[in-house]
């Protein structure tokens, strides 16, 4: 019963009318799959000629795609779902990649009312030293760690940007130039 179950899922979600893009999935056994690919939070379909590969997300380390349709190549990793109590892994679409990332996962009901647009479809977090930290608890969580990591240069930039940390696009831009200055400290040799 549970395999004729397994193989009515399957058929399904290769049949269903699904957005396919060109794209490469990294497996966590660091096998590579290119081809067409499709994805809802949890699991992944790489279609190869006219053979269609369901993957969870626990099989799945990273995968990219360009969208034509919003003109962007797109990077997703799975991770952990946020407080949950389950270990069930999710894909988040990462928006910033660095020594400290911002990831975010698309809420399961879009509010086409948004008066944000896309933003406010969104759950967004911080990734730092392998933690979760909602990008709504940046202020009190992260910038402190970051501030004393580079605490002259953060504060050149709040100061000369008028940036408050408080606000999430103010945020990312925060986190966009520590990265950057990371790297420069590293390439520099400090």
């Amino acid at each position: 019963m549970k395999i004729l179950f397994a193989a009515l899922l399957i058929s399904h979600l290769a049949n269903a009318q699904h957005k396919w893009n060109d794209g490469v999935a990294v497996l966590n056994d660091s096998q590579v799959i290119v081809g067409k690919i499709s994805f809802n939070h949890t699991v992944l379909l790489a279609k190869q000629e006219d053979q269609v590969i369901v993957l969870p997300s626990h099989k799945i380390y990273s995968f990219r795609f360009y969208d034509a349709e919003s003109n962007i190549n797109r990077h997703y990793v799975s991770l952990p779902s946020y407080g949950s109590i389950f270990r069930t892994l999710y894909f988040y679409e990462v928006v910033v990649w660095g020594k400290t990332s911002v990831i975010r996962k698309q809420h399961n009901l879009i509010n086409h009312q948004s008066k944000n647009g896309e933003a406010d479809n969104f759950e967004y977090y911080v990734l730092l030293n392998e933690e979760m930290v909602p990008l709504k608890k940046f202020r009190s969580k992260v910038y402190p760690k970051l501030l004393s990591a580079y605490p002259f240069a953060l504060e050149d930039l709040i100061n000369q940007k008028k940036l408050n940390p408080n606000l999430p696009a103010d945020a990312i831009r925060i986190i966009q130039f520590s990265n950057q200055h990371s790297q420069e400290i590293s390439i520099a040799g400090l």
